[in-house]
């Protein structure tokens, strides 16, 4: 009897462990590799156009793509197709991003949660739809 409940709280510590470490890679990384972004205009901001070769399953938008403050994430930018390559299971926007386009993260269904910063000012139509997962 006690063997087993140190094998349960054994098993119990392990389990917190690995969602508190994606929680950390989650928020505490420097953001996400890979993603694909636009340029904008005035050659100073970028805006995210979707998830070029990030491969990661929790998305931190990092708030500078080499040296482009990121302001936007476009229309369709993180939209799962089925038989797409990822699962999105969270994401993290920084406090740069003003605006979020039309269906940006629409049939996300394994969204678990979103981080968004006050700094927003703009959500596109549909931009979660779709999401069957998120709460709120």
């Amino acid at each position: 009897m006690k063997k087993k409940r140190i094998f349960i709280s054994l098993g119990v510590i392990i389990v917190a462990v690995i969602i508190i470490w994606q929680i950390y890679e989650a928020y505490c990384s420097s953001g996400s590799s890979g993603l694909d972004y636009d340029i904008d205009k005035n050659g100073k901001t970028c805006s995210i156009s979707g998830l070029g070769y990030c491969t990661d399953d929790y998305i931190q938008i990092p708030s500078k793509i080499d040296g482009y403050k990121v302001t936007s994430i476009q229309e369709y930018a993180f939209t799962q197709f089925v038989g797409g390559p990822l699962d999105i299971k969270g994401v993290v926007v920084p406090n740069s991003v003003k605006y979020i386009g039309e269906a940006a993260f629409s049939d996300c269904s394994y969204m678990l949660y979103i981080t968004l910063p006050n700094s927003i000012e703009y959500i596109g139509a549909h931009a979660f739809q779709g999401c069957e997962w998120l709460d709120e």
